[in-house]
């Protein structure tokens, strides 16, 4: 559950905050869980809902679907050593680069499994607006690492 909630949240108190309101909401629902699913799955979808409800509650989340975004030009910072672990770190950092909201749009769709349509019923948000956060997750992700591979080649 904690490496869902990092690929959305950069903040680890953030983080920790979401991670402990999802233990509470599975206390308090535990007379709902079904014996015959598994826990894992019913889990890890109570702290989805919670990630969605924390974007939810931000001050600006009337402005937070905006095209702009205020990390543009924001270059990520990794090592080149062929760890897993490193790479999964840098992974999390190049999806973390991204504005909060395209992040969470891409989260939700390449990641969770979620459909544009779902994505649209779960934020609220027009299906254009999901196609377009997706649409810029994909270039500033491909602009990252063209100018990486580049520099490597340099």
């Amino acid at each position: 559950m904690m490496g869902m909630v990092i690929r959305y949240k950069k903040n680890e108190e953030d983080q920790k905050t979401i991670i402990n309101n999802s233990f509470m909401k599975a206390l308090e629902k535990i007379d709902s869980f079904d014996l015959n699913k598994e826990f894992i799955p019913w889990m890890c979808q109570i702290t989805r809902n919670e990630l969605i409800d924390s974007y939810r509650k931000e001050k600006n989340y009337g402005n937070f679907f905006d095209f702009e975004s205020s990390n543009e030009g924001q270059e990520i910072e990794t090592d080149s050593v062929h760890d897993i672990q490193v790479e999964n770190e840098y992974l999390r950092n190049l999806l973390q680069s991204l504005p909060p909201a395209t992040n969470l749009v891409f989260n939700l769709y390449a990641l969770e499994g979620y459909s544009s349509k779902e994505i649209c019923e779960e934020l609220n948000i027009g299906y254009e607006t999901v196609k377009w956060h997706i649409k810029e997750a994909r270039k500033r992700l491909r602009i990252t690492l063209l100018k990486e591979k580049s520099s490597i080649k340099a």
